[in-house]
């Protein structure tokens, strides 16, 4: 059923399985799919790459991934994004305070976070309301906001405990 989906990769992790799209040697899109897969399929050396660099990651939160990224998005979505790729692992940053940056709003910039295209990638689970988790891809409760839940946990972020 996934295979039907045209993903040059289909990866599993602890929290989801990752649908990974490509274009040209580039990361078109990264989708979570709330559906179980025992082993990684690639279907190209550059997709078996992407399974790599994100069992790196799921092994080693601390671990950086680099893989080319498409050009998508607005300019001020990928001024978000760019500005997320800037917080480290175990570390967050509200929609307030990227906002503040970017001399912005805190709405537009959760709304660039939902329209992340790299998520895991471009770390957008690090971004959290002022008092609260915030959302995932639009969602605060589901599939979706456990697989934040989860990769803040992973990266043992400190904001987790003080926004659950």
């Amino acid at each position: 059923m996934l295979e039907n989906q045209n993903y040059c990769a289909l990866i599993p992790t602890p929290f989801c399985t990752l649908g990974v799209k490509t274009k040209a040697e580039s990361i078109e899109r990264i989708d979570l799919i709330d559906q179980e897969l025992d082993d990684p399929i690639y279907h190209s050396n550059f997709s078996e790459r992407i399974s790599l660099e994100i069992q790196k990651y799921i092994s080693n939160p601390q671990y950086q991934m680099s893989l080319p990224l498409m050009n998508k998005g607005t300019l001020f979505q990928r001024s978000v994004w760019n500005q997320i790729n800037n917080i480290s692992s175990g570390s967050c940053a509200t929609y307030g305070q990227i906002a503040t940056t970017l001399e912005s709003g805190a709405r537009a910039v959760a709304n660039a976070c939902r329209r992340n295209p790299y998520p895991i990638v471009v770390p957008c689970h690090r971004v959290v309301g002022k008092q609260s988790l915030g959302g995932y891809a639009g969602e605060t409760i589901g599939f979706l906001f456990e697989a934040k839940k989860w990769l803040l946990n992973h990266e043992a972020c400190q904001c987790v405990s003080s926004n659950n």
